[in-house]
């Protein structure tokens, strides 16, 4: 091993030096080992005060549109929100489906619901048509929810 200058032993580079016997290469070998780093400082901790973002109420939720779209072939309606129109929503369903889907029904309403019982949210809608639920805002096509669309006549005075 005389006259090896920079060589790799074992993943290792001598410098200048040579070691006569396998015990100085072992020693050698040992104290070239990589030592591990010292452990970073921890960072100091810095108290944030937690602030929570604000909720709005309810009656803020944001209004739109209601809407029913049916798949007949499924015997499926969605029922589901859009502060668009719901034609605009039915364009984005479309491509995704492979049965033709229509709009059955639409009226104002809002996302969450609200303290007023004159506004209708589709979050109400879905627990009271929950029963029909078969996934998501989808529900089985059933004469509750076709009860609730129909028109309703005006009292006459």
């Amino acid at each position: 091993m005389d006259g090896i200058d920079q060589s790799l032993i074992g993943g290792f580079v001598r410098r200048k030096e040579a070691c006569e016997t396998p015990e100085e290469l072992r020693k050698f070998m040992k104290s070239a080992r990589r030592k591990p780093a010292p452990p970073e400082p921890e960072p100091p901790v810095v108290e944030v005060p937690r602030v929570l973002p604000k909720k709005e109420p309810l009656e803020a939720a944001p209004k739109g549109t209601i809407y029913f779209i049916l798949d007949r072939t499924a015997q499926a309606v969605k029922i589901g929100f859009s502060a668009n129109e719901a034609r605009v929503r039915l364009k984005f369903m479309q491509p995704w489906c492979v049965n033709t889907l229509e709009i059955i029904h639409t009226m104002p309403g809002n996302q969450y619901g609200g303290d007023s019982a004159t506004v209708v949210s589709e979050a109400g809608l879905h627990r009271r048509f929950k029963k029909h639920r078969v996934r998501g805002e989808w529900f089985r096509w059933c004469p509750e929810i076709e009860e609730f669309i129909k028109p309703k006549p005006y009292p006459n005075p």
